[in-house]
């Protein structure tokens, strides 16, 4: 019922002359023959965004649609009907990626960076195939001790030429073509196998944090028998693992979330919420997240305590977080101040560079656990 009212609404918008078509799914073509200037195509565009944010009323119930539109030009882009698909079909992934409700005209910068991405996801796959990833690990450390109670895992990409690529270069792209499970499941078994060996080692608890995709915690259906399973093959007691989500991640389906949150742990596992500050939290949900920590993004720790917004921040975070009864790790603590800060405020753990930087796990055990 959606897609008639669209396809009505787009023909509402075109010329008698050009032909509206459903090519599949949710994705419309439109062929506009005769154009003399290609601003008329900005018109329509415009024309048709206006058209579809109308909400649509199904079942006595209203919905909002997003559209993307990649616009391509005959002959100029492509002289045949399957370049100028592709090109469209290029020029619409553009429109998604710079924010969904907008249009795109196809440049050819355009086809130079889709190719580019396209080699980026096949030699994403082969890095999963031959064992490209290796994890970074970086302390955390509690205030009260001084001692070095458990480590962030970090995943990096150590290419055949040598070159390391961070997750910023490589993650979005994983998620996006759907390989960001596979990477998610590797992250997770190498970590608890490696926390597992450095707590028989030291004979404590060494706590280990792995960081969940967005996409992962929001799909993955099996993600609570996923850990389960990580878990028992590698040995490491639940207690000892903590896992990383992000309040965005967290927000875009909060009841959802927080009964996800509550099988972890009831396996035993501690949640901590990343980058908190950065989400818009309601309030109201965030008291009934069954997490253990929140992490005060960097963002808010960076100019402290010269910053006097980023100092109420952190202060207020860290109130509220031990009035929810939870626990506080500060990232990015590089400066002597920011630790005086954090610790007379009561931040229970921190982690950054004046502790140490990410570093390979043979560093790790060298530099902090022996």
């Amino acid at each position: 019922k959606l897609l008639q009212q669209i396809s009505t609404r787009l023909l509402s918008c075109t010329r008698q002359e050009d032909t509206t078509a459903r090519l599949g799914g949710d994705e419309f073509i439109i062929l506009m023959p005769e154009i003399q200037d290609p601003h008329d195509i900005t018109i329509l565009c415009r024309r048709i965004l206006k058209r579809l944010e109308i909400p649509h009323t199904l079942s006595g119930r209203d919905y909002t649609v997003n559209v993307s539109m990649g616009v391509t030009i005959f002959p100029d882009d492509a002289e045949t009907p399957e370049g100028l698909v592709k090109n469209a079909d290029i020029a619409m992934y553009r429109a998604k990626e710079t924010g969904k409700n907008g249009y795109q005209l196809f440049t050819p910068s355009m086809q130079e960076t889709i190719m580019k991405r396209i080699e980026l996801e096949s030699r994403l796959s082969e890095a999963l195939c031959h064992n490209e990833f290796v994890l970074f690990y970086q302390p955390q450390v509690d205030l009260k001790t001084q001692q070095v109670v458990g480590a962030e895992a970090l995943i990096r990409w150590q290419k055949p030429d040598g070159q390391l690529a961070y997750p910023d270069e490589f993650i979005p792209i994983a998620e996006e073509s759907g390989l960001i499970g596979q990477i998610d499941h590797w992250v997770l078994k190498t970590a608890c196998r490696q926390a597992n060996l450095w707590r028989e080692q030291t004979q404590r608890n060494f706590k280990i944090s792995v960081n969940l995709s967005s996409s992962q915690f929001s799909q993955d259906e099996d993600l609570v028998q996923r850990v389960n399973r990580s878990l028992e093959k590698s040995g490491l007691p639940a207690e000892c693992l903590t896992l990383e989500i992000t309040e965005n991640a967290v927000m875009s389906d909060t009841e959802g979330a927080i009964a996800i949150m509550t099988r972890l742990t009831a396996l035993g596992v501690s949640i901590a919420i990343d980058d908190f500050g950065t989400g818009y939290s309601s309030l109201s949900y965030v008291k009934n997240f069954p997490a253990r920590y929140l992490k005060i993004d960097r963002s808010f720790v960076k100019d402290i305590p010269q910053d006097s917004d980023d100092v109420a921040i952190a202060a207020s975070i860290i109130t509220l977080a031990h009035n929810l009864q939870m626990e506080v790790i500060a990232e990015g603590v590089e400066e002597q101040t920011q630790l005086d800060f954090l610790t007379q405020q009561g931040c229970q753990q921190v982690q950054g560079y004046f502790y140490g930087k990410p570093c390979s796990a043979e560093y790790f055990e060298q530099q902090f656990l022996s």
